[in-house]
């Protein structure tokens, strides 16, 4: 189920996409992270979100709450 709704949304926006071409520079590796403690009150769970790039481009990111 959730396979089909991803194939629908990626046939949806093809004009939506990140392009890895040719690399003209040399390899740059970005990676930022934050963490936020205790910020909702209603569960008091911390949330954590990370997010990695390629020479500009984002190759994996996430977030978590704890």
């Amino acid at each position: 189920m959730a396979l089909n709704r991803t194939l629908k949304y990626l046939i949806c926006i093809p004009h939506l996409a990140i392009y890895y071409g040719p690399n003209v520079q040399p390899n740059k590796l970005i990676t930022f992270s934050n963490a936020n403690y205790v910020n909702n009150f209603n569960d008091r769970k911390s949330q954590s979100s990370y997010a990695i790039f390629s020479n500009a481009k984002p190759i994996s990111w996430g977030s978590i709450k704890q």
